[in-house]
């Protein structure tokens, strides 16, 4: 490669990440998402000491909880965590797309897919401008599809080992990952088959395998340590069999009606980068484009594994369609007449429905996506820090993590959502008999309980102990209660 070529590249890489880097630091202002606001009260409090599953409940692997536990670490808790997470992991992205870009078309190919990618990376219908778990799996995906690419043309088998690892990682973060990022490991294998037979072929699988191996062990063996065994298989095993919808075939059909998961300007990015990777594939050889399907199919699948459309999940599909679609897009701007048109037309349309996006305020953000709850919640925190102060210890019976947050107070139990004590969750017994412990050990002043109920026995621990300050107006469905001295919590 030519020096200037070179000189491009990580030009292009440079302005783009303070491009990625000055859109995300908007979002500061946006109330964060439950699942979001989840992993930085987790990460947090890891830091403080409490183990994940056997204290802190959530039914995602470890991998999610450790990023932000590092965030918290470097820059503080809360909103600056969210903010380096979402920054840095979405130019790691595009750093791994580029990286698989140059293999395939060379220096133009690395600069049209990090522009794309600085396009519909953060796309809002998809909620993609906040770091959901689907971030660091894409890290992941980006990663492993530009280690395959690299072990095309190397005489060793490091690129096993890469893809190993990055897979064990991914399953850290959402097992489904293993979809993606194992068919692309079929597609090598089968390479290596046809080119060096079954020696090359189990060379290679070993490599894969031991860089899974040893990437994921030793995480769970810390895990399974720190909390125990029972409660890692509650939460990661029991609770997660029961979340999922439907049969895999069934819900694979689904994804036909992938507009009526999407809001329309989403259905439209999706569409364009899927009209436009066509073309990159058939510029594509014939391992580039195995490759390439194999990952598209496996996030599919990944996609539709639980059973539940939730838009965020459709952030898995962006790492091959984005990568497809720059090759066609490189390919076609190379060129004069009508594919060049359409080119400049594509990325006109993507850019202008992203511009329109940023153009929004940030509440507005968050209304577009999910309706009022969250904008709710940071109206609820306002009207708690009338009650609360920075490290007290405060505990909500709803889905509003992000309550501790906004309130700088500690979690008195470490069951941060409501929906694992659901009636019909296969973990709220054991669950619900934690809260109530953790709840007479630390004694928080303040509770708050929604009003779609919960699991009774807390609710009757509850009525037992405390008092109803008021109902929280203007926030309504939310009911305040202190706790009544006069009440004993020994029973």
């Amino acid at each position: 490669m030519k020096l200037t070529q070179r000189h491009a590249i990580w030009i292009t890489f440079a302005v783009l990440a303070l491009w990625t880097t000055a859109t995300r630091w908007t979002l500061q202002y946006e109330p964060l998402e439950r699942d979001i606001a989840t992993y930085a009260v987790a990460g947090r409090e890891i830091l403080a000491g409490r183990a994940l599953y056997s204290d802190l409940w959530d039914h995602k692997p470890p991998g999610i909880h450790l990023i932000f536990a590092a965030a918290t670490a470097l820059v503080g808790p809360g909103v600056p965590a969210v903010l380096l997470v979402n920054v840095v992991l979405s130019i790691v992205v595009m750093g791994g797309l580029m990286s698989a870009g140059r293999r395939i078309a060379g220096t133009p190919g690395a600069i049209v897919v990090g522009v794309l990618w600085a396009i519909v990376g953060g796309d809002l219908g998809l909620q993609a401008n906040q770091p959901n778990v689907e971030l660091p799996m894409n890290a992941c995906i980006a990663w492993a599809l530009a280690a395959s690419l690299a072990g095309r043309s190397r005489p060793t088998f490091s690129a096993a080992w890469a893809m190993g690892a990055l897979t064990a990682c991914g399953i850290l973060l959402k097992p489904v990952v293993v979809a993606p990022l194992g068919l692309l490991a079929v597609v090598d294998a089968s390479e290596r088959w046809r080119q060096g037979g079954a020696p090359a072929t189990l060379d290679f699988l070993g490599r894969w395998f031991a860089g899974v191996f040893l990437g994921l062990v030793p995480a769970m063996t810390w895990c399974v340590l720190r909390a125990g065994y029972e409660p890692v298989w509650d939460a990661l095993v029991r609770y997660n069999l029961a979340y999922g919808e439907g049969r895999l075939l069934a819900n694979l059909l689904e994804l036909t009606h992938i507009g009526t998961f999407l809001p329309i300007k989403s259905g439209v990015v999706i569409g364009l980068l899927a009209l436009v990777g066509i073309m990159g594939l058939r510029e594509m050889n014939t391992p580039e484009r195995n490759r390439i399907l194999a990952v598209l199919v496996g996030s599919a699948i990944a996609v539709a594994a639980p059973g539940r459309f939730y838009p965020h999940y459709f952030q898995l599909l962006l790492p091959p369609l984005v990568l497809a679609a720059a090759i066609g897009l490189t390919h076609a701007l190379s060129r004069t007449g009508v594919k060049r048109l359409i080119a400049f037309a594509a990325l006109a349309a993507l850019g202008t429905i992203q511009l329109q996006s940023l153009r929004l305020p940030a509440d507005e953000w968050s209304r577009q996506k999910y309706g009022e709850v969250f904008l709710d919640e940071r109206r609820l925190a306002e009207h708690l820090k009338t009650y609360l102060n920075p490290g007290d210890s405060f505990w909500q019976l709803g889905a509003q993590p992000g309550l501790y947050l906004l309130t700088e107070t500690v979690p008195a139990s470490g069951v941060l959502y409501d929906y694992p004590l659901f009636q019909n969750s296969p973990v709220r017994e054991r669950l619900a008999a934690r809260v109530i412990v953790d709840l007479a050990k630390s004694r928080p002043r303040t509770i708050v309980v929604h009003d779609r109920g919960g699991d009774r026995g807390i609710l009757e621990w509850i009525r037992k102990h405390y008092r109803i300050i008021d109902d929280i107006r203007p926030v309504e469905r939310y009911w305040l209660l202190a706790l009544d001295d006069s009440k004993s919590l020994n029973h």
